[in-house]
């Protein structure tokens, strides 16, 4: 998958539990409200440290705040890599759709796919989210008392 930052530089997403959100361009208005709608989910995001990349087709003007990482793919390999790209016939010619869709990943491989981008699709995938995170959290701190108990 190909992707930039906002200075041309690629960007190594990472193998740890992050969040993929695929957007078409930001220049068209029902973009920009799904948008809105995941920048408000920011702060919570931040709370439990799971990092989000918001990958568009075109350079994003955006400074990333974080956790929230805007890159861009010019080649469009990451939305032919996760089957965004969608044909679809409009007035008898065909044409390339890009959907919004968000992607749960960890070590390069899917979790969760959220199709719905409303407040409550949102809010389905920071749940699901937040359940892996606490069980990773657990399971790290189970690993710690049986290893203090064996002192």
């Amino acid at each position: 998958m190909n992707v930039f930052d906002e200075h041309h530089d690629p960007v190594q997403l990472p193998d740890s539990l992050c969040v993929l959100v695929l957007l078409d361009s930001l220049k068209k208005a029902k973009v920009q409200a799904v948008l809105d709608r995941w920048l408000t989910w920011q702060p919570y995001f931040e709370k439990i440290r799971i990092p989000v990349y918001i990958i568009t087709p075109e350079r994003v003007p955006f400074h990333s705040l974080s956790p929230f990482f805007f890159v861009w793919c010019p080649d469009g390999t990451a939305y032919e890599e996760m089957r965004v790209i969608k044909d679809k016939s409009v007035f008898g010619r065909t044409v390339k759709i890009i959907y919004s869709y968000a992607f749960v990943m960890e070590q390069g491989k899917c979790l969760m796919i959220q199709r719905r981008m409303s407040e409550t699709g949102i809010a389905n995938l920071f749940r699901f989210v937040l359940r892996r995170e606490y069980q990773r959290l657990l399971k790290n701190v189970e690993k710690k008392i049986d290893k203090d108990k064996q002192i």
